[in-house]
């Protein structure tokens, strides 16, 4: 029998530019003897399919024939297709039905993909330092809110379902008013147990996948967004009590009754997000003796040497030089090696709830407030220094720095006619 293939487009139309990467060669359209192509049957991983609409429910439905062969795939097409009246019409269904039911449980549920996926990211991590424990989490946490909003168990739901799944959530999630940059990080983070190496490992410990769902996996794109600065009067004055808060060494005013802890480390917490352009998640890990003195070509230069946690790029931000020299004579400092006083949580919770909260209190209404004195500061760099000294500076990418963290100061615009 000569069987002949070409590419069978079958994904519908997207709605709200949800883009779906389509693999041309998932399904083969499959051709008799003598070269006529056989309609509705499809061929796939070698296991014959059909393509047809259930006559009860109206819908586009994969199936896979209990006779897996030629004839017996065209024979089952065709006596669905044949399909009249009621009795019949529920026969039909409920044949493609056990059909699909049959399919699936080929495929393993999803709490076994999460099993399989930590395993892989642990012999991945000793191979390559990541995904860190952390993003490890994060991903299986963002697939369970997937899987569980959709009305679903991931003890019993079968993975070859997920694509589909997160198509039709992701969709609902828009239409109910979800960001779109939020509903794409969760479709990126749960794409992630399906990523490269992950398979790598799936297929060297006999754990199956169906060969279409990287393909399949749906996207969501951000609206486009460029960083504009806020009004100048707000820059001026967060500067200045910034800078006050420093001078005391402490919280000031009504944010000196607050705890011991808060009240220490709200002055530090704005140092690292605003003097040396920090993440909330760098600030919290921030150590004294990352803190050097390097040679400029206009002089010395006290910055602070790390690695970004989200990149992984090295950031190397100056300081000026009174500010370097209050964080290392800071009261209470006491030898501790991090920068902000208390528990891994006290530090986290410094950033993106006290100071936040402290940035509010002056006028500030954007959801992460902190992460806006890193985009103030690497503007003032960019503008005074350029974008390439500013992207290193914060440990991003010049693109990155350019669309989310960077607007040039109109302040400081220059005049041509002078």
């Amino acid at each position: 029998m000569n069987d002949r293939t070409g590419q069978v487009k079958t994904n519908k139309e997207v709605k709200s530019r949800i883009q779906k990467r389509i693999h041309s060669r998932v399904f083969e359209g499959v051709s008799d003897s003598s070269g006529r192509r056989i309609r509705g049957v499809y061929k796939r991983d070698g296991n014959y399919w059909v393509r047809l609409r259930d006559p009860e429910t109206g819908r586009e439905r994969w199936a896979k024939p209990p006779d897996q062969s030629l004839s017996g795939a065209r024979k089952f097409f065709n006596e669905c297709r044949a399909a009249v009246g009621a009795e019949r019409v529920r026969a039909v269904s409920l044949a493609l039905s056990a059909a699909s039911t049959r399919a699936r449980a080929e495929w393993p549920k999803v709490d076994e993909l999460f099993h399989a996926y930590r395993a892989a990211a642990s012999a991945e991590r000793m191979r390559n330092h990541k995904p860190n424990a952390k993003t490890e989490a994060g991903n299986i946490s963002m697939m369970r809110q997937i899987v569980e909003s959709s009305g679903h168990s991931v003890a019993r739901l079968s993975i070859d379902v997920l694509p589909e799944l997160a198509q039709n959530w992701a969709q609902r999630e828009l239409d109910d008013g979800r960001k779109r940059v939020t509903v794409g990080t969760m479709l990126r983070c749960s794409a992630a147990l399906f990523s490269r190496w992950a398979r790598l490992h799936y297929r060297r410990h006999g754990f199956r996948i169906p060969p279409d769902v990287v393909d399949a996996w749906p996207r969501v794109s951000p609206d486009p967004q460029r960083y504009e600065l806020p009004a100048k009067e707000l820059r001026d004055a967060t500067l200045a009590a910034g800078k006050e808060m420093v001078e005391a060494r402490q919280a000031i005013g009504e944010d000196k009754e607050l705890p011991k802890v808060v009240a220490e480390g709200l002055p530090l917490a704005f140092i690292l997000c605003y003097h040396y352009a920090m993440s909330a998640a760098d600030a919290a890990r921030a150590r004294f003796d990352w803190m050097q003195v390097q040679q400029s070509k206009d002089g010395p230069l006290d910055v602070m040497v790390y690695e970004r946690h989200k990149t992984h790029r090295r950031a190397d931000p100056p300081v000026e030089m009174e500010i370097a020299a209050a964080l290392r004579t800071w009261p209470g400092r006491n030898g501790r090696a991090f920068v902000l006083p208390g528990t891994e949580t006290d530090r986290y919770d410094l950033v993106t709830r006290h100071l936040s909260a402290w940035m509010r209190r002056l006028g500030w209404e954007t959801g992460k407030c902190a992460h806006e004195l890193r985009k103030l500061r690497c503007s003032e760099w960019a503008t005074s220094d350029g974008i390439k000294w500013a992207a290193r500076w914060i440990g991003d990418s010049e693109a990155t720095a350019a669309a989310y963290y960077r607007d040039l100061l109109p302040e400081e615009m220059p005049n041509p006619y002078a």
